[in-house]
């Protein structure tokens, strides 16, 4: 094994990049952006059009987060959003230490194909989101993914029920959680919870259940009139949001966002003191965690993922009840000051846990096992 800690040449290799905004996203921009920090040289390999409105994005830039500039090479392709096909990659594979796939969809093939490089994927829930096809896609998950795996050095599952579904297909498998921001997220003055203003980030997918989220906060509103929701996340298809809202009485309580800059979201965090989601499918939960590290509280959806990680930190409910989620926030409301004081400045400690610079160097680590 090579010994040398710095100046690794890395791709990584991703379904969509910056600008477009999502929770794979902001993993690779994140994890690129601490990688450069510590050293080495980061390359980023995308598809060239948004996957959901067919936008046509620049062959090649440089995008700017956090102070670091990240090469971007944008390439066609054929095919669906998630299983396309890549004619080549347009990069010399050969010039990288180490290629990182994110996510099962064309590109691991094509990563297999074009590189000779140690090669890593991290699961970001592999295509398991919905469980729409979810007998095929068990029967494609236990045989053609079973044998790409081989190829690859090492399979890097962001949650735990990642790590136990990829770890009955293939034994190269290490748990290696998400990572938030917690720096950035964190409350730099006291702030005071506002538990009448709820605030959810995240995308529209069907996983997300945001029609659900809607009628549960609707109903919530119909006895605590003071009840206001921002929604931050970007449509996909065009009137989608205004059809979620047709037929709410709570539409002047509701905000919606398709996209906030970064200080932008920090301060939505600040202002709203509940987040909700009533996800059915997570592969981490970013933006609950995020929540987490900025002092808000939490009412979430019981799925596999959020119990894992906020058991004792959230109020659970099942949104396709709505009278659980008013139960849910009742409790929040009669909770005193001080309970509630001391709930979110746990979640801002269980956060630390998930610091991005230890999943950086965690994930530095991996990459020089393979040298």
């Amino acid at each position: 094994m090579n010994s040398r800690p710095r100046g690794l040449r890395i791709l990584q290799v991703v379904r969509q990049f910056l600008p477009r905004r999502g929770g794979m996203q902001e993993y690779v921009a994140q994890l690129s952006s601490h990688l450069i920090d510590m050293g080495h040289h980061v390359d980023v390999l995308t598809l060239n059009r948004n996957i959901h409105t067919g936008e046509l994005l620049d062959d090649q830039s440089s995008i700017v987060y956090k102070g670091k500039e990240i090469l971007v090479k944008r390439i066609n392709f054929r095919g669906w959003s998630r299983f396309f096909w890549v004619d080549n990659f347009g990069l010399s594979p050969e010039d990288y230490d180490v290629v990182h796939v994110h996510g099962l969809d064309g590109f691991l093939s094509a990563s297999l194909r074009f590189t000779a490089a140690p090669l890593f994927l991290t699961t970001h829930g592999g295509f398991f989101h919905t469980s729409e096809l979810k007998f095929l896609k068990n029967i494609w998950f236990h045989t053609y993914t079973c044998v790409q795996l081989r190829d690859v050095y090492k399979v890097l599952a962001c949650s735990r029920q990642d790590f136990f579904k990829f770890k009955g297909i293939c034994d190269h498998v290490e748990l290696l959680e998400n990572g938030v921001d917690v720096d950035y997220f964190r409350p730099k003055v006291p702030r005071k919870i506002k538990l009448n203003h709820w605030l959810y980030v995240g995308g529209f997918q069907s996983n997300k259940r945001v029609d659900r989220l809607l009628k549960a906060f609707d109903y919530c509103f119909q006895h605590h009139s003071n009840l206001r929701l921002t929604v931050i996340g970007a449509e996909h298809y065009s009137g989608q949001w205004h059809n979620l809202i047709r037929g709410l009485s709570c539409n002047k309580a509701l905000s919606h966002f398709s996209y906030l800059n970064g200080n932008e979201l920090v301060d939505a965090f600040h202002s709203r003191g509940v987040f909700v989601s009533a996800a059915d499918f997570e592969g981490f939960g970013l933006a609950s965690m995020e929540a987490l590290a900025s002092g808000s509280l939490l009412i979430l959806h019981p799925n596999k993922s959020f119990l894992d990680l906020f058991s004792g930190l959230a109020e659970f409910a099942d949104f396709n009840r709505p009278e659980k989620v008013l139960q849910a926030y009742n409790l929040l409301l009669k909770m005193s000051e001080q309970d509630l004081i001391e709930r979110a400045t746990g979640g801002v400690a269980k956060a630390e846990i998930y610091s991005w610079k230890r999943v950086a160097r965690e994930t530095e680590n991996h990459y020089l096992s393979a040298i």
